[in-house]
């Protein structure tokens, strides 16, 4: 049996016996060893399972306590506040939405409300009244919305505006807030890029890989390219342009091809990556073991954004840590206190990245 096939057997059997109550509303599952030895799996594979019962909500890590059923998930419940949470969870796995939902999930159950998710593209047929029926059929209180890339006049802003609602952006840029008409949670991207860049540098590192993924007007990590190039000359760092990969994103065939190439001909050997996502990584990894090159000996790694398996790669992987489910557990305190700012004084907020040096880039 393959490892997707048993991941998904896993999952149907952990919801079915949600469904039926054999672990019921509240109940706090056993400790991951014991949960794994009893349910006859590895580690990983459980620990996958979890994670995505708990992006479904259908249970809830809480830090020291343990892994519980979620409290909401039998009857219809009366609660204070219901919201509607709107992200592109069908998409890839290098989403944010998919790392912010958990802690914003584990939030609304401490705090006794209720959230309903849905895809963004499904708003896409509603008109303002069906909206707005929907909206007061399932008593909702508010709407968070998990995206970026608006732009002026862009029809889903002016629907969800049409409803009179207060509405919590998360994760967007801090652009979007000047025509939004939202209350906006974003992450401070930009100085985490810079705080990875200066951190490799404090390390002796010149010639270091920056990968990036194309797009149109050029950026590397919301750093025009000219303001990208000298960042880098102020931190001492080669802004010569040729270490700098941009490729399709997501391609990471396209990403191999390329770092190959200038590890195999620069006439100055890279000593350190530093990787536009986490998720890119592993392709970082596999290259340099195919160059018999050691990390962080031969090349230190450093990745971006923090998401949860970083720190089970081997080595674990230094990286800028956005905070994805403080930064969902933020949103729903935001939209608590939507008494104290709806409709206007809209909330625009900062969200704090923490660098992590784990093995990757340590030369201990």
């Amino acid at each position: 049996m393959s490892r997707i096939q048993l991941n998904e057997q896993l999952y149907i059997l952990i919801k079915r016996r949600i469904s039926n109550k054999e672990y019921p509303s509240g109940t706090q599952l056993p400790p991951e060893v014991k949960f794994a030895r009893q349910l006859k799996v590895s580690r990983n594979t459980l620990r996958s399972v979890m994670r995505r019962l708990e992006e479904e909500q259908l249970v809830v890590r809480i830090p020291s306590k343990g892994t519980f059923v979620m409290p909401y998930w039998e009857g219809e419940q009366q609660y204070d506040k219901r919201f509607l949470v709107l992200c592109q969870r069908d998409t890839n796995y290098y989403y944010p939405c998919h790392y912010i939902l958990p802690g914003m999930a584990r939030e609304a159950a401490v705090r006794g409300c209720k959230l309903e998710i849905c895809d963004l593209s499904l708003l896409s047929s509603y008109t303002p009244a069906e909206l707005h029926d929907f909206l007061s059929s399932t008593h909702i209180s508010g709407i968070i919305i998990i995206a970026s890339n608006f732009v002026p006049g862009d029809r889903l802003i002016e629907l969800i505006n049409t409803q009179k609602i207060p509405v919590c952006q998360v994760h967007g840029r801090p652009e979007d807030y000047n025509f939004t008409n939202w209350a906006l949670l974003y992450c401070n991207t930009r100085g985490g890029w810079m705080e990875a860049l200066r951190y490799l540098a404090s390390q002796g590192h010149q010639q270091v890989v920056v990968t990036n993924f194309q797009n149109p007007i050029g950026e590397v990590r919301r750093y025009p390219r000219e303001d990208f190039f000298n960042l880098l000359k102020e931190l001492s760092l080669d802004n010569s342009g040729h270490l700098l990969v941009d490729f399709p994103p997501y391609d990471h065939d396209a990403l191999k091809a390329r770092l190959l190439t200038i590890f195999s001909r620069s006439r100055k050997r890279p000593t350190a990556v530093l990787c536009f996502s986490d998720h890119q990584a592993p392709v970082v990894y596999d290259v340099l073991k195919t160059l018999n090159l050691n990390i962080p000996q031969d090349v230190a790694v450093m990745g971006f954004c923090g998401i949860p398996d970083s720190k089970y790669m081997h080595p674990a992987l230094s990286t800028v840590d956005l905070n994805y489910q403080s930064l969902g557990a933020k949103a729903i305190d935001i939209m608590l206190e939507a008494d104290n700012w709806y409709p206007q004084q809209r909330p625009l907020i900062e969200h704090e990245f923490t660098l992590l040096e784990r093995a990757s880039t340590s030369r201990q």
